[in-house]
């Protein structure tokens, strides 16, 4: 996942954005702006959890009504509209999870790269999270690749499936 979200260069091979080969560093910045990756243990800064959904919008430049509006938005999609004013360091792994991918979702990215997104969530957060990133889907136009050794999630909400076996498909 590191490696589709432009954060590290492969050994070997290539990776390509809308069939287009990814080398030049101008060309990665562009990629990573397009491409975005919550990872299976995400890191949210201090503040409130409202605050952490709207940094990366901040980061871009969107003003900061506009910012908190999306991060709203993105933090009700995922039904975590009432963490939105609690401190981001106090919440459990399954909501830490949740603002993860608001945050992500709140960027509107062309891809969305998830590892293993329902870890540490109960069944219903688990449920309520893959829904919610279905429904973003259905939003806008957006490739999502999930990581998880949760097969029951993957048959239920993938298009497709590959598994993977000391890393060869």
């Amino acid at each position: 996942l590191r490696l589709l979200a432009f954060l590290e260069t492969p050994r070997e091979g290539t990776i390509l954005l809308d069939g287009r080969e990814v080398v030049a560093t101008a060309a990665r910045r562009a990629a990573r702006r397009r491409v975005t990756l919550v990872e299976q243990r995400p890191f949210l800064f201090r503040g409130s959890v409202l605050a952490n959904v709207a940094w990366g919008l901040h980061a871009r430049g969107v003003p900061a009504a506009a910012a908190a509006r999306a991060a709203r938005e993105a933090l009700t999609l995922l039904d975590g509209g009432p963490l939105a004013d609690r401190d981001a360091r106090a919440l459990s792994e399954g909501e830490v999870q949740r603002v993860a991918v608001a945050r992500a979702l709140a960027l509107e990215p062309d891809v969305l790269l998830l590892d293993e997104p329902a870890a540490g969530a109960d069944r219903a957060a688990q449920h309520a999270l893959y829904a919610a990133i279905a429904a973003a889907r259905t939003r806008r136009v957006m490739t999502v690749c999930v990581a998880s050794h949760q097969l029951e999630d993957a048959y239920r909400w993938a298009d497709r499936i590959l598994a993977l076996h000391d890393g060869v498909p």
